[in-house]
């Protein structure tokens, strides 16, 4: 008899354990026997049911599904494990692709995450990882990666000749997670070694070690606070398929290999997030954005994913990393066509599919953005100064600019005559200051003092500005 934890809608609840089988547990709680499902296997629309030892267990939760936090003190090299630890992040999980990677790690499964580029592969196991503490160790596979990397080596050591571990045969041995980035690099050779690691029970003989030693990854029972190894292999990939899909340099993977996952673990689609998801990732990753910003950013995206029945799509492959960073880079210039030209434009090798794609920027989401007092962004400034003491500013209006006061007569011309800012922006003489990234509202509102001071008069006797 030992004591569990329960994991109820209610909260944990404290119960004996009195008797375990594959197929059902029998516990005692307050008195009364109730007997839950087997090892791995939901109780109450929780997953796991239950958690060994005394002490109420610590744990991460999403969507029903809860996994034990741990301490680098469990681990056979603490200084280690807790330097493999990723980074908590703001982070946004969609649900329905969490949900089915969380029940892959309950169950003891390996797994392969398989989606286009930018989709959140990588990032969802590193997160996960972040939130229970799991050390994990990336491999990056190319060229060079080698069997004697991820198996060992016999090299120079303070001893002398000695034995290396590789990179997996650690995380086998301290009861890590590898994440095997980019399996569709991965050469041949070395594909050939992950075979007997990715059976039921990983284990791999070491045939270079001097005594031939046998390496096993035995898996965790998540339910359980007796940690002994928590291994699991993690690969992602985009293509299987050689250099299908635009994937130029990957490799035509072995069948066998993919079978290991579909015959022993799973296989998990990283699809592209929907819009919903999007704005929530952008408010996630970057709580600083305005929120007019995240939706036109996002419905950008959605307009150049997507075809009309007539028209190819512009950018099908445009991801959500390339929609990240180009909101940030957009926050930092406040222009959002300079932020694209910096991220994802010059990888249009069509010079008018660019220029559609500038003037969809521009219809969408906006000519320049910037803060108003409430921490909206705008694509046109408000239509008074935020502070009258900025006239004047070198960085608004440069003194030396020889057509500053052409511009600022342009500008008070056509806002006398009634025509809106944007048509005033299309003037011939704001193109310098249009290169120059002012906008027409700038020129005129926060002018020098001496060029007010000249026309005085002829301020006094415009019209007023429509708002």
């Amino acid at each position: 008899m030992s004591i569990v934890w329960m994991r109820t809608p209610e909260g944990f609840k404290r119960a004996e354990l009195l008797e375990g089988s594959p197929s059902q547990r029998l516990l005692k709680i307050g008195g009364e026997e109730v007997a839950i499902p087997g090892e791995n296997l939901p109780h109450e629309n929780f997953f796991p049911a239950l958690y060994e030892g005394e002490a109420k267990p610590d744990v991460w939760e999403f969507e029903g599904r809860s996994l034990p936090k741990v301490r680098s003190e469990q681990f056979g090299n603490p200084e280690q494990a807790k330097a493999l630890v990723p980074e908590v992040e703001p982070y946004h999980f969609p649900r329905l692709e969490t949900v089915c990677i969380l029940d892959g790690i309950i169950g003891g499964d390996h797994m392969l995450l398989f989606g286009g580029t930018g989709t959140g592969k990588t990032s969802r196991v590193l997160q996960i990882a972040a939130r229970i503490g799991q050390p994990v160790v990336r491999v990056n596979f190319n060229a060079q990666v080698s069997p004697s990397d991820l198996l060992g080596f016999m090299g120079i050591g303070a001893q002398g000749t000695v034995w290396h571990d590789g990179l997996l045969t650690t995380a086998m041995q301290e009861g890590y997670w590898i994440l095997l980035d980019e399996l569709d690099f991965c050469p041949p050779d070395v594909a050939s070694v992950l075979f007997p690691v990715l059976e039921k029970v990983s284990r791999v003989v070491l045939k270079e070690h001097p005594t031939g030693k046998v390496v096993t990854g035995e898996r965790l029972k998540p339910w359980t606070e007796a940690r002994m190894t928590g291994f699991r292999v993690f690969a992602t990939g985009n293509s299987f398929g050689g250099e299908a899909n635009g994937y130029h340099g990957t490799q035509q993977q072995n069948k066998a290999l993919l079978n290991r996952f579909t015959g022993h673990g799973r296989v998990v689609q990283i699809a592209g997030m929907s819009p919903r998801d999007e704005k929530a990732m952008l408010r996630e990753r970057c709580p600083w954005l305005p929120e007019k910003l995240v939706r036109r950013a996002v419905k950008f995206a959605q307009k150049v994913r997507q075809s009309d029945g007539q028209n190819a799509a512009v950018l099908p492959d445009f991801s959500t990393r390339e929609l990240l960073n180009w909101c940030e880079k957009t926050m930092q210039t406040r222009s959002p066509v300079q932020a694209a030209s910096m991220t994802f434009l010059p990888l249009v090798e069509d010079e008018s599919t660019r220029g559609a794609l500038q003037d969809a920027i521009l219809a969408i989401v906006g000519r320049r953005l910037v803060l108003n007092g409430s921490g909206n962004a705008d694509p046109r400034p408000p239509r008074v100064p935020a502070d009258p003491n900025a006239r004047g500013s070198a960085s608004v209006l440069d003194p030396a600019n020889p057509n500053r006061e052409a511009e600022f007569l342009a500008v008070l011309d056509a806002r006398a005559k009634g025509l809106s800012w944007k048509a005033i922006e299309d003037l011939p003489v704001l193109r310098l200051a249009r290169r120059n990234g002012m906008t027409a509202w700038e020129i005129l509102h926060r002018a020098p003092a001496d060029l007010y001071a000249k026309h005085a008069d002829r301020i006094a006797s415009a019209k007023k500005p429509a708002r």
